[in-house]
């Protein structure tokens, strides 16, 4: 298992932001400081990201078997996490206004989706 350095984190990092600005209208990239406190492994069955909880436990989370993969994995998060609140106000149509804040939050993430996981 190799942890990766600081340099090949930023290379991921601009992978990640070139992914997400495939998306119209997003303008959320994600910031280097942010991506500081990623611990990503590479290991023999793919990347993982490492979380340091409380009282010394670890859990560690799949992002996928290759380098595409985890990027994809890693933008998908990035705009669960943070995407929602600043995605343009024209993307939801009038039909949308009724329905609930979990409803549009799934539109929301289907429609990044795919782009994010277009081949």
């Amino acid at each position: 298992m190799k942890e990766l350095t600081m340099e090949e984190k930023m290379t991921l990092l601009i992978e990640i932001n070139s992914l997400l600005a495939t998306i119209p209208d997003y303008q959320l990239a994600m910031s280097e400081s942010e991506m500081e406190y990623y611990h990503i492994f590479i290991t023999d069955k793919g990347y993982i990201d490492r979380l340091y909880l409380e009282y010394g436990e670890i859990s560690d989370k799949f992002l996928g078997k290759t380098r595409k993969e985890a990027i994809q994995s890693l933008a998908h998060n990035w705009i669960f996490m943070y995407g929602e609140d600043l995605f343009a106000a024209k993307l939801y149509w009038s039909w949308e206004k009724k329905l609930s804040q979990i409803d549009k939050f799934k539109h929301f993430c289907a429609y990044c989706d795919s782009y994010i996981y277009k081949t």
